[in-house]
């Protein structure tokens, strides 16, 4: 617990913490009609986010110093496998969009500013949340690898049992946790060997198919 509390990493976590809400926080201005609620979450994610990153700078400093071509980094020469793996993760969302788009209504991205809206959300602030977090919370409490591994993977898993678990029949919602799990597990190994770079990289790509559904309709 003394590692948290190190002030040297906050000078780290609180600016990219704090940047990582700002970035956010038009999506929520534009989505949270509910004024309560809407000033709830802004006060919230600046603490959640510093937090966060907080807690992956202190419980995994192995995973959070690894950066694309750095001199210290044994795997510099490695980078296309987060490549194919981003490309991977992509085709598994688009399929799984085409495969749920039959079965449920769900929320469309059909315009520009709505996909600027999201993209910081998606791109930063998801993959702190869902995989970074998770990873560093679970490393710490579990002190095993596949410990963390799990955790991140269970919590995919679990966020769409919440999200269509009332929606969908147990078969097709059976396949699509299983979609969301290999999805979490994917960036939970993607932050484990690449550091910051692979959940952003999975979660980064993977969100900009909407851009390429945007330019097919188009």
């Amino acid at each position: 617990m003394r590692a948290l509390l190190q002030l040297r990493l906050l000078r780290l976590s609180g600016p990219v913490g704090l940047g990582l809400a700002a970035a956010a926080a038009p999506l929520v201005l534009a989505e949270t009609a509910d004024r309560a609620l809407r000033s709830l979450q802004l006060q919230a994610l600046p603490v959640l986010s510093v937090l966060l990153m907080q807690a992956a700078l202190a419980w995994t400093p192995s995973e959070a110093r690894r950066w694309p071509g750095g001199r210290d980094d044994p795997e510099a020469g490695r980078w296309l496998g987060l490549l194919l793996m981003a490309v991977a993760v992509t085709a598994l969302r688009v399929g799984s969009d085409r495969w749920l788009e039959r079965l449920v209504a769900i929320p469309v991205i059909a315009d520009w500013r709505t996909f600027a809206l999201k993209l910081p959300f998606a791109a930063l602030v998801q993959p702190l949340f869902l995989v970074i977090g998770i990873y560093a919370f679970s490393l710490r409490l579990g002190r095993r690898r596949h410990v963390a591994l799990a955790a991140v993977t269970l919590m995919h898993e679990l966020v769409v049992v919440l999200q269509f678990g009332r929606v969908l029949d147990p078969v097709p919602l059976a396949g699509l946790v299983g979609l969301a799990g290999l999805h979490g597990l994917l960036g939970a190994v993607a932050y484990a060997r690449y550091g910051f770079a692979g959940p952003v990289a999975l979660a980064t790509l993977s969100f900009c198919r909407h851009a390429g559904y945007l330019l097919l309709a188009a």
